[in-house]
């Protein structure tokens, strides 16, 4: 149970306690160190390629020191390496793209090929012959259309710049992408992912549930970790390629066990190239729907545009690519209400069943509310109803059920900024940066249909979406044998879902006792009239975040012989504010267990049930977590690859700020009430967790979670999860045209913020 219970210092605060939290800081800091110290990269390949392969002489024979090179042709950026004693040459991390390759050896025709096109994380091989011959002399290598990937056994799927752009997608929203692969489905939105589905639909793999996939941009993550959605959505004009890996990918890559989805921006080249766009729907283009009244409107109106443009700042050095998407919908919803006519929110209640007075049992006559002496309409709660009641809209039509048909408009606003710069610093540093920008914006005016809301008009649903990523990332080569990538990135996702009335003093200006007195989650209660009418009021509870995290990553390629070996780590740190003020309102219940009628206990303020929620369920918790690899591509024999690998992972529990989490004990065989901090320093909430304590039957102590040996997450830690990986790629001969996949792998999930098993077991 997390309180929003902010923590003062205290002069006669427990001694032990300070030097005991002080002792966990510098454990945490010499963690961070040394995770900084060792650091190298979760996602070695995501936005790059590598290809490898044997350099032979006319009778087969193994050629060592030969030059291969491979021009970038939208830059002319190259890269070299040369062939080891094995004859083997490697060319990792390779910036995706079409490519030439020309290969040289003393005493050999030179060797060129064109047209070797590379897709993020691409593992390719491609063997070279050499003839005898002056090396003034070339040979045209004739180019294999779509390269296989022989090196590895994972299973992904690829979509090129031109696919994306061409195929339909809905609201051009990227994860539409991911159903045209095999074992993707869209699941139903639940309480969490319908909260902030502003970015793309939430999407199940292989069977692993929606919160189970690592979204990335550029190889950072753009993934919400209180939804588990993306957090952005790159338009299909910025998008180089859209990459899936689906499963059996490496060690290079983990944290989630479902899928891991990376989009490759846009980069420059030495062209200047550009696009303007806008799709249009609107009331001249859609039909009228069949079954609509005739007097509702043509519903849907939509428009995206967009430009996007990029270029050289130094011709074969440096470039640019920017680029802007908005998208405006304005949609017309119809939705049907049962609503109380004007005589019943005056107090006569003829068309309804008999009302008799609820104290006296009496019954009233003529079902009239107001010919009853115990019916005060200057009662506060009776104010407070009539009041609830004025916000509905009066009935369309006669009777009590479905009576109300109200139009209101769905309103949508999103706008997306994306600016890309590159950099060839020397013949062995290249670089870029990156930055993103989204705003959506919701309205629905009826609630969430995905959670068969249906709010009346005028109290509605807000939804907001605010992020901020960037990313770095600089690739240096310190040999032939061995590069290095390292990797920086930046996240900060605000909004969630908010309420149109919110700081409505409603509750304080009729007397509803109990409910929140912060302005930020005031607003209307939720009145339940047991089906008789529509619910009334505003949601029980709006979900909101800020959550912000960094991240360092670093990798290694390095080749010996016929192995190559990858290896690195990443270092995340996660800023954790959730805040979800359930029934902080208050909700009230109806059932005319009073008065024999629903809407008579409502007008009369005899709620059968009411809720009110504590607190505003705030967390503001940290965590950091630390992640190596190590992975060798072993070649057995020409075309037989054997893959190897083991991740290691250890996430931190999220720990809140002092004195902000709590947890019932019960593993000593009587119960006791622990804090995550010094519930002497509980800023003047000290006096209500005693009352809370002392109310329970029997009354339980309030220790501190050092008292009772606990950490300050109040959850047990899990230090040992280690990921084995095993994958055998086999091209199959003689013609060399099939290629066999096997794999196994541990995928393991985050826990940082999961239930877990409470500390000693209870």
């Amino acid at each position: 149970m997390a309180k929003a219970i902010n923590a003062k210092s205290n002069a006669n605060g427990q001694g032990n306690w300070a030097v005991e939290q002080a002792r966990h800081n510098r454990r945490g800091l010499l963690l961070v160190c040394l995770v900084a110290c060792l650091s190298s990269a979760l996602f070695g390949q995501m936005n790059t390629a590598d290809i490898t392969g044997n350099i032979t002489d006319p009778n087969g024979a193994l050629i060592p020191r030969a030059t291969v090179t491979a021009l970038q042709l939208a830059t002319h950026q190259t890269r070299t390496a040369t062939s080891n004693g094995a004859g083997q040459y490697l060319l990792p991390q390779l910036f995706l793209g079409e490519y030439k390759f020309t290969v040289n050896a003393r005493g050999f025709k030179q060797a060129v090929q064109d047209g070797v096109v590379f897709h993020a994380g691409d593992h390719i091989r491609q063997d070279f012959s050499l003839d005898l011959g002056e090396s003034s002399q070339s040979v045209t290598v004739e180019a294999r259309a779509g390269l296989m990937q022989v090196e590895s056994a994972e299973i992904k799927q690829v979509l090129e710049n031109q696919q994306v752009v061409n195929l339909p997608l809905k609201d051009r929203q990227f994860l539409e992408l991911a159903i045209l692969s095999p074992g993707v489905v869209n699941p139903p939105g639940g309480t969490r992912g319908d909260s902030l589905q502003q970015t793309g639909q939430l999407i199940n793999v292989l069977g692993n549930r929606t919160g189970h996939n690592l979204f990335l941009v550029d190889g950072i993550s753009v993934t919400d970790e209180y939804f588990n959605n993306v957090t952005l959505s790159p338009s299909p004009d910025a998008t180089r390629e859209f990459n899936m890996e689906l499963t059996d990918y490496s060690a290079e890559f983990g944290g989630k066990s479902g899928s891991v989805i990376n989009v490759i921006t846009r980069f420059g080249t030495n062209a200047i190239h550009g696009s303007a766009y806008e799709f249009v729907r609107n009331g001249i283009l859609d039909a009228q729907n069949y079954f609509a009244p005739p007097d509702v409107p043509v519903p849907f109106r939509e428009n995206q545009f967009g430009a996007a443009v990029g270029g050289p700042i130094i011709k074969d050095k440096g470039f640019f690519f920017v680029n802007y998407d908005g998208q405006r919908v304005r949609n017309s919803l119809s939705q049907i209400f049962s609503v109380p006519t004007a005589a019943e929110r005056a107090g006569n209640l003829a068309g309804l069943s008999a009302v008799h007075d609820p104290i006296s049992k009496a019954a009233i006559a003529d079902n009239n509310l107001n010919n009853d002496p115990n019916y005060n309409p200057s009662n506060p709660s009776t104010k407070a109803a009539v009041v609830l009641l004025n916000l509905v809209p009066l009935p369309t039509s006669s009777g009590n059920s479905n009576n109300l048909r109200s139009i209101g408009q769905q309103k949508i606003g999103t706008d997306q900024y994306n600016t890309r710069l590159d950099r060839q610093i020397s013949a062995v540093d290249t670089t870029f940066v990156r930055a993103s920008v989204l705003e959506a914006n919701e309205l629905d005016p009826f609630g969430s249909s995905v959670l068969n809301e249906a709010l009346l008009p005028g109290f509605g649903r807000i939804l907001k979406t605010h992020t901020v990523n960037l990313a770095l990332d600089e690739t240096h080569v310190f040999s032939p044998a061995v590069v290095n990538e390292f990797r920086f990135g930046w996240l900060r996702v605000s909004g969630g879902q908010k309420d149109p009335n919110a700081a409505n003093p409603f509750a304080a200006t009729y007397g509803l006792n109990g409910t929140t007195t912060n302005p930020a989650d005031m607003g209307y209660p939720q009145a339940n009239l047991s089906g008789l009418f529509s619910t009334i009021g505003t949601a029980t509870g709006f979900n909101t975040r800020i959550d912000r995290n960094f991240e360092f990553f670093d990798n290694v390629s390095y080749q010996h012989g016929r192995h190559t070996f990858t290896f690195g780590g990443n270092f995340f740190h996660l800023s954790f504010n959730p805040d979800f003020p359930n029934n902080a309102r208050g909700t009230y219940t109806f059932n005319g267990s009073y008065s024999g009628n629903a809407l008579a206990d409502f007008l009369f303020g005899y709620p059968s049930q009411g809720q009110v929620g504590i607190g505003e369920g705030a967390e503001n918790a940290q965590t950091n977590w630390a992640h190596f690899y190590f992975q060798d591509g072993w070649l057995l024999t020409h075309g037989l690859n054997l893959d190897l690998g083991i991740r290691y992972e250890y996430n931190s529990n999220l720990v809140a700020k002092t004195n902000q989490t709590s947890n019932v004990d019960l593993s000593t065989g009587s119960a006791r009430f622990l804090v995550a901090g010094n519930p002497l320093n509980l800023a003047g909430k000290a006096a209500t967790l005693a009352a809370f304590a002392a109310a329970q039957n029997p009354s339980i102590p309030v220790v501190s979670n050092l008292t009772a040996n606990w950490n300050d997450s109040l959850l047990d830690t899990r230090p040992l999860r280690l990921s084995p990986r095993i994958g055998l790629a086999w091209q199959v001969p003689p013609l060399n045209k099939t290629v066999v996949r096997a794999g196994f792998g541990v995928f393991t999930n985050q826990a940082a913020y999961s239930v877990l098993q409470p500390k000693n077991g209870s």
